[in-house]
């Protein structure tokens, strides 16, 4: 059902917009880990669609095949959802195993310990 102020309507959106910046670092080291958060529901539930600002997601998104799964977020847009899943903030997230399980779910490198 499209709604007259929509530019797009979606059935779920995992949001993964912040609004610092679009650069490198807010792109991957807090949209990342957030993606991590989720990634198993985002696996599981393929109609789940990521919204993002920042254009170095797209990459991320790959990484993790999830291709095709982002909805770039545009100022003069407006995208709808149904239903919405917002994950914690990055800060929450312990940085050494959030980027071991990022490097693992990418297939680059193996998982990070406390062993290391």
């Amino acid at each position: 059902d499209q709604r007259p102020f929509c530019t797009s309507v979606h059935e779920w959106l995992y949001i993964v917009t912040h609004s610092h910046s679009v650069s490198y670092f807010h792109g991957i080291f807090e949209s990342a880990p957030r993606l991590m958060w989720g990634l198993n529901m985002l696996r599981q539930y393929q109609q789940m669609k990521v919204l993002y600002n920042s254009p170095f997601v797209a990459n991320v998104l790959d990484m993790l095949d999830l291709k095709g799964r982002g909805v770039l977020l545009h100022a003069r847009q407006l995208s709808c959802s149904l239903r919405v899943t917002i994950p914690p903030p990055p800060t929450h997230f312990p940085f050494k195993p959030m980027l071991s399980l990022l490097l693992q779910a990418a297939g680059v490198g193996r998982a990070v310990t406390n062993h290391s």
